[in-house]
């Protein structure tokens, strides 16, 4: 797993998009948020990009804080949506200037943030659902039908370069 360095994250970490849509999957989300160690962030850019009923899930969540980009943080997101989208601009910017720590998949926003100052290491989804097993202790056939809710709704596995791979494809055999 990759862990929350408080000193390189002293404000928490920050969830892409894609990240939201794999933990609303897993109808799950409050349990999963509340196993991190770290305060959870998502741009309000971000959550617009979701499903209408997967918004009004978001903004139910205690763990989770919807934050707007700061004036400071504007001209950066304007900068990367030229090169991501905008959910992706919006939580890069706001990792960059806030020093937080970036949880996306998405293979490009990640070697964009790298190339533009967001602090390594940068979780995924596997590593929240690793910090809630972990933590949450849940029973071998829940964390498997919660991984295959990620894979079946959500339509993600972490790839080959992701290092709770093997983890997640052990605990989905059962």
């Amino acid at each position: 797993m990759r862990d929350w360095n408080p000193a390189a994250h002293p404000g928490g970490r920050c969830l892409d998009t894609c990240v939201l849509i794999n933990i609303l999957a897993t109808d799950r989300v409050d349990e999963i948020l509340e196993a991190q160690a770290s305060p959870m962030l998502v741009a309000s850019v971000a959550v617009s990009e979701l499903r209408s009923e997967n918004t009004v899930v978001v903004n139910q969540q205690r763990r989770l804080r919807i934050v707007d980009l700061a004036s400071e943080e504007l001209g950066l997101f304007v900068e990367y949506a030229a090169e991501v989208d905008d959910g992706e601009a919006a939580t890069i910017a706001i990792c960059v200037r806030r020093r937080l720590q970036l949880v996306t998949d998405d293979r490009k926003a990640i070697s964009f943030a790298v190339s533009n100052g967001v602090s390594p290491p940068i979780a995924g989804t596997s590593d929240l659902l690793l910090q809630w097993a972990e933590v949450a202790c849940p029973a071998p056939r829940l964390l498997r039908t919660v991984l295959e809710h990620i894979r079946d709704r959500a339509s993600f596995v972490p790839p080959p370069s992701d290092p709770n791979r093997t983890w997640w494809l052990r605990m989905m055999q059962g």
